[in-house]
């Protein structure tokens, strides 16, 4: 019986492991499928994207991104960079893939996604559209919080909407009682966008609760 012939990289792919060219990083050999035409490098883009490149594409730098580069340029020329919806679309993407937004651990870093059809911008405004679109100073909400941006759980919401719907799925225990944050902004008196903002700024649990609101001073008093 004929043996199956096993083929190996003719590189070293510890030699590659961690170099990187323009907004390229390899991170691993890619797995090599029937019809390739050769081994390729598995290399992230500094947009948190993935994309398989022969060794010699890498080293002279034919292959510069997994192709956000030319998405950027495209965005220009297709004009969707002047859509109104754009910006909200590209830190969206962002923040759910690229692990150099400020904002990945929470989003990306725990597991949300972005709708497959999504990661087509046009495809997202067609949803906008369909839901009557975005009115002025709404942004993108999802409404369960612990959920992808998908069409069945975003919405487009006011900040105070927002604010109220995260205060709604986070739960914090205090002398032993727990209860969500809108509960607790009821039962001390504080309003409850003040109370969310506390907990997103990492105040402990004890301060939280006992600090008194600040209130600016009133300079017109007594003029």
């Amino acid at each position: 019986m004929k043996q199956k012939r096993i083929y190996k990289p003719y590189f070293d792919v510890n030699e590659y492991i961690g170099k990187r060219n323009n907004h390229l990083t390899v991170i691993a050999l890619a797995e090599r499928k029937p019809n390739d035409d050769g081994w390729r490098l598995r290399c992230r883009c500094d947009c948190g994207g993935t994309i398989d490149v022969l060794p010699y594409q890498f080293k002279n730098g034919a292959v510069k991104s997994c192709g956000c580069l030319r998405n950027t340029i495209y965005a220009k020329q297709d004009g969707r960079s002047k859509h109104p919806l754009y910006g909200i679309w590209r830190q969206m993407m962002q923040r759910c893939y690229s692990e150099k937004s400020k904002v990945y651990h929470r989003y990306g870093g725990r597991g949300i996604t972005v709708y497959d059809e999504w990661h087509d911008f046009f495809n997202f405004a067609k949803w906008s559209d369909s839901v009557g679109g975005r009115p002025d100073g709404y942004t993108i909400d999802r409404i369960d919080n612990d959920g992808p941006y998908s069409p069945d759980n975003c919405r487009w919401a006011t900040m105070h909407d927002q604010c109220r719907n995260k205060s709604d799925n986070i739960v914090v225990e205090y002398n032993g009682k727990s209860q969500t944050l809108t509960d607790w902004a009821k039962e001390l008196g504080i309003n409850w966008v003040t109370f969310h903002n506390r907990y997103v700024r990492g105040w402990s649990i004890e301060r939280m609760m006992t600090e008194p609101v600040h209130t600016k001073p009133d300079h017109t008093a007594g003029a």
